[in-house]
């Protein structure tokens, strides 16, 4: 294909990746006085992975009921500060405000069928001490696990609606944010990225060029020239939604001394229609199930562990996401984000949406401390750069809302 004689723009830095981690990073470097273009994907994003996320801000608690994990609760700790700040836009200087985010609940629940809670008392109320988890009176149980006389547990970790995120951050700084069709070539000796849009070539020239585009970072790397299977990795998930909910519900199924819930369950609403968006251990092992052998064993893991809930009436559809993460030697999860840099190219893995911030911080971190100046600037010139006229990225539809979905009531 040959397209026009191409247009050279300039920016001191250049994200590839319209998601979280992505638009968190355009906030902190704008806070920084750079100029900063950031090009979203589009089937290569990853917009797609964080608007299919179920949307909590986990504290960790989870992960201090597995010796193993340790490291993942502290990250997430301190990734909490910057949640804090920015959604309740108490300090726009250290996070960004984000009011318009829509927050779905601000504490989670835990519970294990067959008195298996019971067994891990003496875990449990450590982690009170710790990370704020109290032991619920079952008046004050959500009405689906108390019915089943489940001993259940709360503790604060907030859900939130991950596409108002997206749209919420996207607002909070400004810069060229645009759609394109592909990237072609990266020079990341030199920070020039050519990219394609409607049939036009456009040549970026920065200063420093971040890869944020989750599962399309390995695409980003072909155009780089760079093994992808050396530097990142995949976690693939089955998900499952069911409609209509009998009830919101936004708790883990816990395995005693286990970082991994049988099912974690958020809640989500299509035209105020609530839906139960499924993870956990289920979406994991599901991966080699087809479809409705997914949806056969959802069905028999919610009778299992929500024996109150009548779920006759409910559709259950299945959605495959592949999770995005810097490759770690054994392919265990990541603890913490992971970042890797060739020359003036750095590609960044959150590993979770919590974890956003910290990828975001820590890419700044290096960009100052590296030896690669962030300016492409000549003396006098401004720091603002004119954009190409390429159109703005759309919406990213949650899952429950895309034209393939197939819900079966069997």
């Amino acid at each position: 294909m040959t397209h026009p004689p191409a247009q050279t723009f300039r920016s001191d830095c250049l994200i590839l990746g319209g998601g979280v981690a992505g638009l968190w990073l355009r906030w902190r470097l704008r806070r920084e006085g750079l100029s900063v273009t950031l090009l979203d994907l589009g089937t290569h994003d990853n917009a797609r992975q964080s608007v299919a996320s179920q949307g909590i801000l986990h504290r960790g608690v989870k992960y201090a009921l597995s010796p193993g994990a340790a490291g993942t609760q502290r990250v997430l700790a301190e990734a909490m500060d910057d949640w804090t700040r920015a959604l309740e836009c108490a300090d726009s200087v250290s996070a960004p405000a984000l009011a318009g985010v829509r927050i779905y609940t601000r504490t989670m629940h835990m519970w294990a069928p067959g008195g298996m809670l019971a067994g891990v008392t003496g875990a449990a109320a450590s982690l009170s001490l710790v990370s704020g988890v109290r032991k619920l009176d079952p008046k004050a149980a959500p009405r689906v696990l108390a019915s089943a006389g489940f001993s259940v547990w709360e503790t604060d970790e907030t859900c939130i609606d991950a596409a108002s995120l997206l749209s919420s951050l996207r607002r909070a700084a400004d810069g060229p944010l645009l759609s394109i069709d592909a990237v072609e070539s990266i020079d990341a000796t030199e920070g020039i990225v050519r990219a394609v849009c409607g049939g036009q070539s456009v040549t970026f020239s920065t200063g420093a060029v971040y890869g944020c585009a989750g599962l399309g970072n390995e695409h980003l790397m072909a155009a780089a020239g760079i093994d992808a299977s050396s530097v990142c990795q995949r976690r693939p998930l089955h998900m499952v939604m069911l409609t209509p909910a009998p009830s919101p519900l936004y708790a883990h199924c816990i395995r005693p001394l286990s970082d991994k819930p049988r099912l974690t369950i958020t809640t989500a609403y299509n035209n105020s229609e609530p839906i139960w968006y499924i993870g956990g251990d289920l979406a994991e092992t599901g991966v080699a199930r087809d479809s409705q052998a997914q949806v056969r064993a959802a069905r028999e893991e919610l009778a299992r562990c929500l024996p109150a809930a009548d779920l006759s009436a409910a559709h259950i559809a299945p959605w495959r996401i592949d999770r995005a993460e810097g490759r770690t030697q054994d392919g265990a999860r990541p603890d913490g984000p992971v970042a890797r840099s060739f020359g003036r190219l750095t590609f960044i893995w959150p590993t979770k949406l919590a974890l956003a911030p910290i990828a975001a911080r820590r890419a700044v971190a290096a960009l100052f401390g590296g030896e690669h100046a962030p300016a492409t600037r000549q003396p006098g010139e401004s720091a603002e750069t004119v954009a190409p006229p390429f159109p703005l990225p759309p919406e990213h539809l949650p899952p429950w809302q895309h034209n393939n979905v197939t819900w079966r009531n069997q």
